[in-house]
């Protein structure tokens, strides 16, 4: 095929295809903006030949290695709405059922963003299994985000170091039947779609000891405009094999559209988990933020809207963003969500996170590293 007669074929396979996705796309919102019964499923799976689309102006090697991927993967070619659930005011209780035979409570904290409490989401076996698997992982002290791996942080100490802790991975393990447990109980109580459970980072595990804290931070992307724009047409870091390094933000964007925490002991003093803005009208809010000076959970942890005391087994569960009303996927970052560890003043703190990941609708289909 000539050269300008294979560009042409491909430019129509392109135009074809994306006009196709544009239509079950918009017919999806359609139909989930009506609830008619005659859309049963469409807005829970749009399958595409995608393919054809990442293969363009790709070798033909290329073209067949992902046509057998995607062959053999058709969760990624299902369009999966993201899930966000907001109470009708803070204290409202809602009964949810995790586990066979045992009735859970989410208990919300805030609406904007929502937090929600979920006391015994872990027993204390789990807690304890979670940490002598971490202990014998291996604990390092923890890094910022983006941070120079060169810089030496393990004498760093004082409120205005950002970050003191130590921490680790536990990565997949389907043999793990307690892990997987886990999983199950996340994707029911946050009616999250299972394939953004399954392709989200792996649990992370942190310890604080006395004078351990982490000051405000969001979990996601930046939340400054500048930073926005420049980082809107960037791929999910968990969907990408980004060096971790300083330049990684250069390279990716972090997509976690929630954060499920949960508490691994009781903590004798201190070490509660600050939300600053939650709850806060935007003024107040744009106000606070400005100033910088309550992003010191170290100053200022008694100055936050809301302040979760540690209990064991205990998870907290919030959003970082909101949801796409156009695409149904991860939206704009919430400022409310900033939030961090106040310092542990007296014994010391165990926490493991989850975060669940969802891609903007331009990478919709591009699988995650962590699940290939």
């Amino acid at each position: 095929m000539p050269h300008t007669a294979e560009k042409m074929y491909w430019a129509l396979l392109l135009h074809i295809n994306l006009l196709f996705v544009t239509y079950k796309h918009v017919y999806s919102q359609q139909c989930h903006e009506d609830g008619t019964s005659s859309c049963d499923n469409t807005d829970e799976a749009v399958e595409v030949n995608r393919w054809q689309l990442n293969c363009i102006g790709k070798g033909d090697d290329e073209c067949v290695r992902l046509k057998e991927y995607y062959s053999h993967a058709p969760e990624y070619r299902r369009y999966e709405h993201a899930v966000f659930l907001k109470p009708n005011y803070a204290g409202e209780v809602t009964d949810v059922n995790i586990v066979p035979g045992k009735t859970h409570q989410m208990i919300a904290k805030a609406v904007d963003p929502p937090i929600y409490e979920i006391p015994n989401f872990l027993s204390d076996e789990e807690c304890e299994y979670v940490k002598e698997k971490a202990l014998a992982t291996g604990m390092v002290h923890s890094r910022l985000f983006g941070a120079n791996p060169d810089t030496n942080i393990e004498d760093l100490k004082g409120p205005d170091v950002f970050r003191i802790s130590r921490q680790t991975w536990l990565h997949r393990d389907n043999s793990d039947t307690m892990m997987t447990s886990w999983k199950d109980r996340i994707e029911k109580l946050t009616k999250m779609p299972r394939k953004y459970i399954e392709d989200s980072e792996p649990f992370q595990v942190v310890n604080y000891g006395v004078g351990g804290h982490y000051h405000a931070h969001t979990d996601s992307a930046s939340t400054g405009p500048e930073e926005m724009l420049r980082q809107k047409k960037l791929p999910c870091c968990y969907q990408t094999n980004c060096p971790i390094d300083e330049n990684v933000q250069l390279c990716c964007k972090v997509c976690r559209y929630m954060t499920l925490l949960v508490y691994l002991n009781d903590v004798e003093e201190g070490g509660q988990t600050a939300y600053p803005f939650a709850d806060l009208p935007g003024e107040d809010l744009q106000e606070k933020l400005k100033s910088g000076d309550y992003l010191n959970l170290s100053r200022h942890c008694g100055d936050a809207t809301i302040a979760v005391r540690p209990r064991k087994g205990m998870a907290v569960m919030w959003y970082n963003h909101a949801k796409d009303p156009t695409t149904g996927l991860i939206g704009d970052p919430l400022l409310s969500a900033y939030h961090g560890s106040c310092d542990v003043t007296k014994g010391e703190k165990w926490i493991a996170n989850m975060w669940i990941s969802v891609p903007p609708y331009e990478h919709w289909d591009k699988p995650s590293s962590f699940n290939t």
